[in-house]
Parts: structure tokens; sequence; C-alpha cells
């Protein structure tokens, strides 16, 4: 077959291009259809108004999701060339929009040919795809976390939103201050997805370390008593990207003493610390120049923090006091952070571990 192709390629080639190809479509609709039942397939024709024969070269798709079949062989002038594609829905609710590029004709012309649809998707796909839902719509995470973020630096962050019901939906939120949110789609149709994008941006917030909000949305306009509260967290740190050599040289440099405080077994019901526990340390400053503290926090147990210095001279030390909730903590083994934040350009957050056993 090859070898036979390969010929008609090269009588093809001996001849003038006068090749006319008349495509009845170059679009396909496949409509909306569960993804329950399986491949959906579709066509597209073209008719051969040349004087000569023609053929298609070559068909390339877009992506692992669609497979095709096309008219094979040499197509005689007033004859009728096919290719068709087939879609998988499996695994992939929502709509969706693929293009596959046709080669034709001893000049190799392309034609890009465009098919879309939208998948209603089983309750299985969907229970892993868009696990957690509120009412009709349904979200691919419940939460978002930024991570570390520098100083003057922003991030985005996305969640997948599905609509499951047979109505188009219109979503709404309220979001804390210093966030920035915004739907890809403000009307939802059914078996439809829309991303939201959540926007940080650190040079709004008013301090250094752990920052969170709440986003919380509602389906639609219509039901504000079905809400999806969506926790988002991240840590901001201090700018040292910009720094030379000589000031990260002759900058402060951060230590607390001890590095590790172990509390032992703790019996809350005899301990007089019936709610809190006291933490001190020390911070000291091995640098060439002033250390400025800017915050002190816990991640993993509620920190209360009584008292710290706010900066600290070279060669110098001050002494840090917190309190920690142990009720806060299961029973068992602990080991946690109480993480201070400086402007050490090395280590912007220097780490005091607490471990011990609650019985």
């Amino acid at each position: 077959m090859r070898s036979i192709l390969s010929g008609a390629m090269m009588l093809l080639a001996t001849l003038p291009s006068f090749a006319q190809i008349e495509w009845l479509s170059t679009e396909y609709d496949f409509g909306t259809f569960p993804e329950a039942g399986g491949p959906r397939s579709g066509e597209v024709r073209f008719i051969n108004r040349g004087k000569q024969p023609t053929m298609i070269n070559n068909v390339r798709l877009t992506c692992g999701c669609t497979s095709e079949a096309h008219t094979e062989g040499e197509i005689a002038p007033g004859d009728t060339a096919r290719v068709r594609f087939t879609y998988n829905p499996i695994g992939r609710p929502g709509r969706f929009e693929k293009s596959i590029k046709v080669y034709t004709g001893v000049d190799n012309d392309l034609t890009t040919v465009k098919m879309k649809g939208t998948v209603i998707g089983t309750p299985q796909t969907l229970s892993t795809e868009y696990p957690f839902e509120v009412g009709p719509l349904r979200l691919s995470g419940k939460s978002v976390d930024f991570g570390k973020v520098r100083y003057g630096s922003s991030r985005h962050q996305f969640i997948v939103v599905y609509n499951q019901s047979s109505s188009p939906i219109h979503p709404v939120w309220k979001a804390d201050e210093g966030l920035d949110v915004n739907i890809s789609t403000p009307d939802i149709p059914p078996g439809e997805l829309a991303t939201i994008s959540i926007y940080f941006n650190s040079r709004e917030q008013s301090e250094m370390g752990p920052v969170a909000y709440t986003v919380a949305i509602s389906p639609d306009v219509s039901m504000p008593d079905q809400v999806f509260a969506i926790p988002i967290r991240g840590e901001i740190q201090p700018d040292t990207e910009h720094l030379t050599d000589e000031q990260i040289a002759n900058g402060p440099r951060a230590e607390v003493q001890p590095r590790k405080v172990d509390l032992g077994i703790v019996n809350l019901s005899r301990t007089k610390h019936s709610e809190t526990f006291p933490i001190d340390f020390v911070i000291a400053n091995e640098g060439k120049s002033t250390l400025n503290i800017m915050r002190i926090f816990g991640k993993d147990v509620p920190v209360r923090v009584r008292r710290f210095p706010s900066s600290i001279r070279p060669g110098k030390t001050g002494k840090a006091e917190t309190t920690i909730n142990l009720r806060k903590i299961p029973a068992g083994p602990f080991n946690f952070k109480i993480e201070v934040m400086t402007d050490d350009p090395i280590h912007p957050v220097t780490v005091l571990s607490v471990c011990g056993e609650i019985e």
C-alpha cells in the first residue's frame, strides 16, 4: 500500500496543480452527550472540483482523546473524500474543542477541521475529577495553598468547577479583602466547566509570615444558603533577591537558642498550666548589622506571642516569650515548630522545635 501511495504521489507531482477542493464543512458539533455512552464519531467531507486527481496525504490529531480514519488513495475529479473522527469522552466531562489538521494534494495544502461538544459526566468520573460539591456545582479542589511568596510578588491559583445540573447556573462568591477572584464563564451551561482564578498580591499584605483567607462560593445567585468555604493559605517572606553580595555578607544573622525544647511527658490534668504552656527562648544576632524581627508564629499549633524584641544589634541577644495551647494538640507524641521571621537575608525564617508527649 505504501508503494502504491508513493507512486501516486510521484505521478501527481509531475502534473500541474489544478486540484480544487471544496469542503462541505470544516466544523463538526457533537452536541451534548453522556460520557456513559462511550466514544462518539463524526465526519467531514470534501469534493474534488479540480481536473486532476488529488489525495489526503496526512491527518494529524491534536490530542490522544481522538482517533481518525480517512479516504485512502487517489480522489478522482468529482469524487468525495471523507475524514472520520472519534472522540473518547471517558474521564473528560465538560465542553471540549479540538482541531484536526488535514494535508492534501501535491502542495500538501493544510485545512484545519474543528470539532466540539459537551460531555455529561458520570457520577464516578465527577466524584474523582470534581469531588467537592455544593448543590449543582462541583469543584476540583477544596483549598488553595500559595506556599512561600516573596514579598512584592504575586501568585495565581485555579479551581475548576462543573455544572452537574440540567440548567445554567451563575456562581457567586464572597472573598476576604486581599484576594482578587474571577471566573472564566459567569453563566455555566449544563454539563460545562468554568475556571475560578484566585489572585494574591503580597504587596497588599500588612505583615510577613502566614496569611489565611476564605472564599465562600454559592452555585447560583438564587441559592444563597448553599455555600462552600474555600480556605486560602500562604506565607510571605522578605524579599532578598535584589541584595548585593556585600549587603548579604554584612547583613544580620538570626539564631534561636535553644534550637529545640523538650517538654517531656505532659499530663494536662495535673499541670498548673490548664490551657497554655510557656515557651521562652533567646534570639541572637550573629551578623554585622541590626536584625529586625518581623513576626513569631506557629503553623501546626496556636502560638500566642507575649513579648519579643523588634530589633537586635550585632552580637546581642533578645528574649522572646510565647505560650502554646497544648489542649489543641491530640494526645500522644508531638513535634511542632515555632518560627521566627526576620530580615536575615540568608535564612529569613529560623525555627525552634518543640517536642514532648501528652498523656
